[in-house]
């Protein structure tokens, strides 16, 4: 992966729990995040008050937990949030959404849609 602009790459435990459900391994992930350099790869934790808010989140805009959690993180650490992910049109008013290829060359070994 080849990271086209200066970026921070945040990650979280959901994050890694998403990778592995869509069929990456724990080596692959290592390996994506090793072709990081290391200032720009910051993991982020969820704190319990985060849990609330993005439940509540999910519940009045009507999207996913799990895209709830990470709306929640990327506006609790000043980051954009880099998907492709329809549901967070509705969280615009929350986060600043941008698409993966705005910011990242991906090999094709690491395709993620």
């Amino acid at each position: 992966m080849v990271i086209k602009k200066k970026v921070v790459v945040c990650y979280s435990d959901i994050v890694i729990r998403e990778l592995r459900c869509n069929g990456y391994t724990v080596r692959d992930i290592l390996i994506l995040w090793k072709s990081l350099k290391p200032e720009h790869l910051r993991r982020v934790h969820i704190h319990k008050e985060e849990i609330q808010q993005a439940k509540n989140l999910a519940l009045q805009q009507n999207v996913p937990l799990g895209d709830a959690f990470h709306a929640i993180l990327a506006r609790n650490n000043d980051a954009i949030l880099i998907s492709r992910d329809k549901d967070f049109e509705k969280l615009k008013d929350i986060i600043h959404t941008k698409r993966p290829e705005d910011y990242l060359s991906i090999p094709n070994s690491f395709n993620i849609s």
